[in-house]
């Protein structure tokens, strides 16, 4: 618990190498294929009544 004369713990710094990107020994695993066309449905908005309505509990985030 936090009080008077609290001391926190050693800081620490973690981080991730993700490598030389320009490394020579990278593998190519494989060839680029034609980009697959998807079929795209022409999808409209909605918005629902309780949203419009704007009614908020405790529970509610803003």
């Amino acid at each position: 618990k936090y009080g008077p004369g609290h001391k926190c713990a050693e800081k620490k710094l973690f981080y991730i190498d993700g490598g030389n990107e320009d490394d020579e020994d990278a593998e190519i695993i494989g060839e680029a294929e034609e980009p697959v066309e998807d079929e795209v449905e022409d999808h409209q908005p909605t918005i629902s009544c309780h949203a419009l309505s704007g009614i908020s509990t405790p529970q509610t985030l803003k």
